[in-house]
């Protein structure tokens, strides 16, 4: 973890309560968005962070989010190389394409079609994360969030009663 990754961590950790603020006032007549929408969030974000440190510092390898991780910045210093050369690797179709685009394809752990989506996925939140492992880990945090929030509010909807329970 380098200088610039604590910087942008801490940047992105505001980002991301700043729009989680944003949201909960935009719902301030929901006691449920005033009552749980921080603190879940909360959870959520140092979750990942957690998560980021155990597989950066604890496993050798980085594991399989580190992977898709260095995958995802392949996708993106292809960008550096034209829009047409990252469309191709984004494709990620080995007939028919550039030199350029197949050598970073070739470079990647991932081949199957699935964990490519992943890769295309993350390499969205590398970009506006900035290359940074911790700030990506925060933005996927954020952005997942949303589906455990509306569940959340569906389930409390569903059964009023169990609202401290389904929030812990």
């Amino acid at each position: 973890m380098s200088f610039l990754d604590v910087i942008l961590t801490i940047i992105y950790l505001g980002i991301c309560y700043g729009i989680g603020y944003q949201i909960r006032n935009r719902h301030r007549n929901n006691p449920l968005y005033k009552k749980w929408f921080i603190k879940g969030l909360s959870a959520k974000l140092f979750g990942g962070l957690a998560f980021a440190l155990v597989y950066t510092y604890y496993y050798d390898y980085g594991g399989d989010s580190r992977s898709y991780f260095e995958d995802s910045t392949r996708v993106v210093a292809s960008l550096g190389d034209g829009v047409s050369i990252y469309w191709e690797v984004l494709n990620h179709q080995v007939a028919g394409t550039s030199s350029k685009a197949l050598d970073y394809i070739l470079q990647m752990a991932f081949q199957d079609p699935r964990e490519y989506f992943v890769v295309n996925l993350i390499s969205v939140f590398n970009i506006l994360g900035l290359g940074s492992y911790f700030s990506i880990t925060l933005l996927v945090a954020l952005f997942t969030y949303w589906g455990v929030w509306h569940f959340f509010l569906l389930m409390v909807d569903k059964y009023p009663k169990s609202e401290k329970q389904m929030a812990f």
